[in-house]
Order: C-alpha cells, then structure tokens, then sequence
C-alpha cells in the first residue's frame, strides 16, 4: 500500500470558533423554547380540562386559585425532581 502524503489527504473543515459559537448559541435558544413552550401550554390545557368537561369544577374564586395552586406545585415539583435526580447522579467521572 503506498504511503499518502500528509498534503495529499482532504483537510479536515472545521468551523471557526465564531460560527461555532453562533450554532451553539442557536441550538441553546432552540432548546430553552422547546422547554418552555412545553411548560408554558400544558398548565394552560391542564386549567381548560379543570373547568370544563363532564368531570369540571364550578370556576368559583377559591377553585381557580386551587387549581393555580396545584398546577404551580406539581410544576416545581415536577422540574426539581427532575433536575435534582440529574445533577445528583452527575460526578467527576461523566
């Protein structure tokens, strides 16, 4: 097999550090509004299903603050448990 001279082989293309700074900052911004669109509609969907429907609850003042209650808790609830679990199981060895 003949020897290939290093100038003979493809470079390799990497991107410069500002494009590579720019992709990563729109893969960031991308997966924030992923997140928070998730966060931000299923409260909305989950008050609709409170106050209507076969099973609803009567939009008193008490119930709506209730039912914000509920939906605030099981929120931090939910994202503390979540991120708890995976920043505890993080250590120095990956």
């Amino acid at each position: 097999m003949p020897a290939v001279a290093e100038s003979a082989r493809l470079p390799r293309v990497l991107p410069d550090a500002k494009a590579r700074r720019r992709r990563l900052l729109f893969l960031c911004l991308a997966s924030l509004g992923i997140v928070y669109g998730d966060i931000g509609t299923s409260p909305l969907y989950a008050m609709r299903e409170c106050f209507y429907g076969q099973h609803a609850v009567a939009p008193t003042h008490a119930n709506v603050l209730g039912v914000l209650s509920l939906i605030l808790w099981s929120l931090v609830l939910i994202i503390s448990v979540k991120y708890l679990i995976l920043i505890l199981r993080a250590d120095n060895r990956g």
